[in-house]
Order: structure tokens, then sequence, then C-alpha cells
């Protein structure tokens, strides 16, 4: 939801020069490829606490933005736990995926994949909504809103019992 409106975020909220945004999105995606790797790492053998991870950096991410997005370094930090957390959501979902569906992981990640992409459209979609309502920050907000929801049922789910959930 509110990854769609980074560069709009980066531009006005943080009020970077255009020029930056190259550097800026590249960082961010380095910080996503690192997620994506220490995500890989975690998930396989305590997979519930490493979604509860991602959902607590989801969280924190847009709120340190509103918090510091107003200075260069602020933002800069902020961009970086955003694509540090973001880059693990995939790995992650997936592994809690086929640990789901043992019996059944091509059905299981072949619906993941099409709810994962539903979701993407939904999101940019309800956040275009939000922005043009209630403008930028509101998006951070609400996306950190949500990522507390999703911290909330993991760690929900983190409590049930060891076969059900790793």
């Amino acid at each position: 939801m509110a990854f769609t409106f980074g560069r709009p975020l980066l531009l006005s909220v943080a009020q970077f020069d255009a020029q930056w945004l190259g550097a800026l999105l590249f960082a961010y995606g380095i910080a996503g490829i690192a997620g994506n790797f220490l995500v890989g790492i975690s998930a396989a053998r305590r997979t519930a606490p490493t979604v509860a991870a991602i959902a607590l950096g989801l969280l924190l991410a847009p709120w340190l933005f509103l918090a510091l997005g107003g200075s260069h370094p602020g933002a800069g930090v902020a961009l970086l736990l955003w694509g540090l957390a973001y880059g693990g959501v995939s790995v992650g979902l997936m592994t809690w995926m086929m640990q789901s569906a043992p019996r059944a992981v091509e059905i299981a990640t072949a619906l993941y994949v099409a709810v994962f992409n539903v979701g993407i459209a939904l999101g940019a979609w309800a956040g275009g909504r939000v922005v043009d309502a209630l403008g930028l920050p509101a998006i951070l907000w609400l996306a950190g809103g949500l990522a507390a929801l999703a911290l909330l049922l993991s760690l929900a789910l983190t409590r049930r019992p060891r076969q059900a959930m790793r």
C-alpha cells in the first residue's frame, strides 16, 4: 500500500532532489535483497517468529518515516529498514505456506502467488484512494497500522502448538 508512494514520499516529505531517487531506491533494493537472504536463513527453522519480525519491521518503517522522514538521514534509515523488512516478505510467507501444506506444496504456492499479486494490486488501489482523500502521511499511518495487525496475528500464531506452526 505505501510502497507505491515511495517516490512521492522521498520527494515531498523527505525533500530529496530527484537526482537522488535512483541511488535511494537502489539502496532500498539492496536492503531488500539482504532481507530476502536473512529471512531465508531463519524462516526455515523459526517461521512464525520470523514472520513476526518482518511485521515488526513493516510496522516500524512507516512510523519511523513519519517521525524522522523530514530529514535526509532519517528518511534514509527508514527506507533501508523498509527495504530490509519488505525484502523478507515473499520468502517468509512462501516458507510458511509450504510448511502449512506439505502435501500440496504446488497448490499452496500457486495460491500464494495469486493472493500476493492481488494484494499488491488492491494495496496500490486502496493506497491511492487514501492518498487522494487524506494525503501522503495518512498512507504511512495506515500501513503501520495494518502491519501492527499482522504483527499481532503472527504473534498469536507463534503461540500455537509446534506441530501446527514452526
